[in-house]
């Protein structure tokens, strides 16, 4: 959910310049990724053995900062070609698919047990 909230307020904020709702969307963008921060710990801690924790925290962090390095490449250089507005839809869109495929995963495998 958290996800999706971020991905249709990526989509959404270059459709618009009207100020009160680029302030609602831009507020849903960060509440989206607070309710996806916590779950991820929550779920890491759960899910690890103790001795296992700092590692599997240690390699979300690396991967989220990966992440962010090959967005930022990514995403500028779209930005350079098309415009910010396309890379901005662009990303908000790879977030919804994501988000999706996450939700399908995560109810196969509730399902499965």
């Amino acid at each position: 959910i958290g996800m999706g909230l971020t991905g249709i307020s990526i989509v959404l904020i270059p459709l618009t310049e009207i100020r009160i709702i680029l302030g609602i969307l831009s507020i849903t963008w960060g509440l989206g990724g607070g309710l996806y921060l916590p779950i991820v710990f929550d779920l890491i801690g759960k899910c690890t053995e103790p001795e296992e924790r700092g590692l599997a925290m240690g390699l979300r962090g690396t991967m989220g900062t990966l992440g962010s390095a090959i967005g930022v490449l990514v995403f500028s250089n779209i930005a350079d070609r098309f415009g910010v507005r396309i890379s901005l839809e662009a990303l908000g869109i790879l977030v919804l698919v994501s988000s999706g495929i996450l939700l399908l995963t995560w109810k196969v495998s509730n399902s499965v047990e």
